[in-house]
């Protein structure tokens, strides 16, 4: 289920904004809202779970775009996949999961939950405890 629209059409920018902003500002003025993110895995994140009018890649993130690009297709492969996958940050606070891992843990906003307890707080076993 998707998020209610903001009043105004949203745009996802990523890469560095400093000066794009300004740029798209003066262009647009205030009719629509800018969501910046530094990397394709963020922006694909925000992408699953919001809606936006369109994206914006800056000059400093034209290298990556061909990356995201290529996450977009492995986002479709891997949503597919019988298996759950997950992708965390360093401190294990979920920041994608396909849709076998949400039937998992009955909870369709996993996203910013810790995996451990996403899945329960499970009790890890030794002697290996991560």
């Amino acid at each position: 289920m998707y998020p209610a629209l903001s009043a105004k059409p949203k745009i996802l920018v990523i890469g560095d904004a400093q000066g794009v902003d300004d740029s798209l500002t003066d262009h647009l003025g205030d009719a629509v809202e800018l969501v910046q993110v530094d990397s394709p895995v963020k922006a694909l994140s925000k992408l699953v779970h919001d809606q936006f009018a369109g994206i914006f890649v800056a000059a400093s993130a034209l290298g990556d775009a061909r990356q995201f690009g290529t996450l977009l297709e492995n986002e479709k492969i891997l949503h597919g996949m019988p298996d759950g996958v997950v992708l965390l940050d360093a401190d294990n606070t979920i920041i994608w999961c396909n849709g076998k891992f949400k039937e998992w843990t009955a909870d369709e906003s996993c996203i910013g939950t810790n995996f451990y307890s996403a899945l329960g707080s499970p009790e890890i076993l030794g002697p290996d405890f991560c």
